[in-house]
């Protein structure tokens, strides 16, 4: 099988279960929430083939609660543009949003992820398929995730400093391991985007994303709308001559 049909087989497979998880999600959940998502991400080339990468947010319930708060680093290997490994590992503050819950909990998260890279004509294709490791408390289970990215330049063929573009992602996630009973489906994220290139080493995005979650008890969903401001931060390391 050709690498544009796996591309294209994905991207069905992802808009298929999109539209199925909305029409569940319109039948089963139970409540609704506000989030306020910023995030600031951070790449950096250290050669021709390897990079760092890192991002820090603080997720905020309803403009006044704390949801959450994340510092995530990743160590990148790029055999070809097409392809990218990464290995990494994430420390996160759950607070208590429940009525009578007080104790924070402390998650330790190793990841990996492989991510394949496409364009169809000024279409921006990104696959990305990430497992997790998360130690809670005293808990421990794994998630799987799988994730398509989409861009689309609003103006000249391709994306590039001072140009504003479409960005549309799709991100499915499943628990699995000894202590997932209830809720093997973890949840659906659908973020849709405005995003500018400042520089070459900043841009912006701003947009809304829809969760669809699913407790641990397995028989409460939960409608997540958050908006969401992310800037990125990309830094170049390699020496001059090193460079392609």
């Amino acid at each position: 099988m050709e690498y544009k049909e796996i591309v294209n087989k994905s991207l069905w497979m992802s808009l298929f279960l999109t539209g199925a998880d909305l029409a569940w999600g319109q039948i089963k959940s139970q409540n609704n929430q506000l989030l306020f998502w910023p995030q600031y991400q951070f790449s950096g080339k250290i050669s021709n083939k390897w990079a760092v990468q890192a991002d820090a947010s603080y997720r905020v319930n309803d403009f006044n609660k704390r949801d959450q708060s994340v510092i995530r680093g990743g160590l990148v290997f790029n055999p070809s543009p097409a392809i990218s490994f990464t290995g990494g590992y994430a420390y996160f503050l759950h607070f208590p949003t429940d009525p009578g819950v007080l104790d924070i909990r402390r998650e330790h998260r190793p990841w990996q992820q492989i991510t394949l890279n496409s364009d169809l004509d000024k279409l921006q294709i990104q696959h990305r398929y990430r497992l997790e490791e998360r130690y809670i408390n005293n808990s421990f289970n794994f998630r799987g995730r799988y994730q398509i990215n989409l861009q689309y330049p609003l103006k000249g063929k391709k994306i590039a400093v001072h140009t504003p573009y479409l960005l549309l992602t799709d991100e499915i996630m499943f628990n699995f391991g000894k202590k997932i009973v209830y809720n093997h489906f973890d949840q659906n994220r659908i973020h849709l985007a405005v995003g500018y290139w400042f520089s070459t080493s900043i841009s912006a995005t701003i947009g809304y994303m829809y969760i669809y979650q699913q407790r641990s008890s397995g028989d409460k969903f939960e409608n997540i709308h958050a908006p969401r401001l992310v800037i990125h931060h990309s830094m170049d390391f390699r020496k001059k001559e090193g460079k392609e």
